[in-house]
């Protein structure tokens, strides 16, 4: 049987796609723990106090196995993360450099180290370097931005980040279940890696060393050039214990938008 169907498959794959994140979970909030993530979306958008602000949506996706047994982290998968960015920081925040070093970290791993919190916000601010396409609602409004590039980085499917979740103290109101936000982003070994050679120039291979001229002779009293460490990395791990009052809870107003 032929329908000869007019339909852009494309579209369709990229609608099926965004369709696994709504209502495709209906289980529990995970546990407090380590799990392997996939970004599905980020936009930015402004909050109901007009603020902009930037939301991660991360998916978990868990191995089904590890190490020849069953993974009891990937009972969760499908369950998302909406992950709220403030991007308008004020140095007077008690929690400012938590919030910086969150941004930080985050974007350093999705673009593998290659641009970090400075980057980012100066491309945001100058509308100069993130790629963006505007979400409609299906009147035509405005819905959210979604960011598609950051610098020479698109920022294709399939991103995996590994998040620390904990539980919160608030309960949703439409589950009755406590909800579960990201403390905190795991740095991953390779945008480590990255992020120092970018940081500090490093090039992957050394170029030869020139040789001096047979005739030439270094003048006496001459003054050894030195020169400086061209800078260490940022550590971009803030991690927050249990304990820390500094933990920030995310509730319904904080992350609802209008």
């Amino acid at each position: 049987m032929k329908l000869n169907l007019r339909l852009d498959l494309k579209a369709v794959a990229e609608a099926a796609r965004r369709a696994k994140n709504i209502g495709g979970y209906d289980g529990p909030p995970p546990p407090n723990g380590r799990y392997r993530t996939e970004l599905i979306n980020l936009s930015i958008d402004t909050d109901k106090n007009n603020k902009p602000v930037m939301i991660a949506q991360m998916r978990i996706n868990e191995p089904l196995e590890r190490g020849g047994k069953k993974n009891p982290a990937a009972d969760f998968n499908g369950f998302t993360y909406w992950n709220r960015f403030d991007l308008e920081l004020d140095p007077t925040d008690r929690f400012f450099d938590i919030r910086v070093g969150s941004i930080d970290d985050f974007v350093r791993e999705i673009t593998v180290g290659r641009y970090g919190v400075v980057d980012f916000l100066q491309m945001a601010d100058t509308d100069n370097g993130l790629g963006t396409k505007v979400e409609t609602t299906r009147d035509g409004k405005k819905h959210f931005t979604v960011v598609t590039r950051i610098g020479e980085v698109e920022l294709q499917p399939g991103i995996m980040i590994d998040v620390q979740s904990k539980l919160s103290t608030q309960v949703s109101k439409s589950t009755g279940m406590p909800y579960a936000n990201v403390q905190w982003i795991f740095r991953s070994n390779e945008s480590l890696i990255a992020e120092e050679k970018y940081t500090n120039k490093v090039e992957d291979t050394e170029p030869p060393a020139e040789e001096e001229p047979a005739d030439f002779a270094e003048p006496e009293n001459a003054i050894e050039n030195y020169t400086t460490d061209p800078g260490e990395t940022l550590d971009a791990d803030v991690q927050d214990d249990d304990n820390s009052e500094e933990f920030i809870e995310i509730d319904d107003d904080m992350l609802g938008l209008e």
